[in-house]
């Protein structure tokens, strides 16, 4: 089973993220967070396979999140955002991104 962390800071878009991945029997939420440091915290803690990083986050920036990440778990990062300019995208493959997704995808993409 596929261990999820996810870290985004509208309650709202989180519990509708969290809904559409629990609907995947493959897939578990292990853990959820609305700001970096909690995040960083708790995938700590959870040992995720994967995480869900928005970028723009309430105490530092979805970026530093990613390459803290990186720099000190084996956790994938995926880039979960609405923003879509090239620069964002860029830079968040640069800081160790594993993958780039639009928060409107298709929940069967997801």
């Amino acid at each position: 089973m596929l261990k999820i962390v996810i870290v985004e800071p509208e309650i709202f878009t989180l519990l509708g993220i969290k809904a559409a991945i629990s609907q995947s029997p493959d897939i578990e939420v292990t853990g959820d967070a609305t700001s970096g440091k909690l995040g960083f915290k708790l995938i700590e803690q959870m040992n995720p396979d994967v995480v869900l990083v928005d970028l723009l986050l309430p105490d530092m920036s979805g970026l530093e999140l990613t390459r803290s990440i990186k720099r000190e778990t084996n956790s994938k990062v995926v880039i979960f955002t609405n923003q879509t300019h090239s620069d964002f995208i860029n830079s968040a493959f640069r800081h160790g991104a594993d993958s780039y997704m639009l928060k409107s995808a298709d929940v069967e993409l997801i």
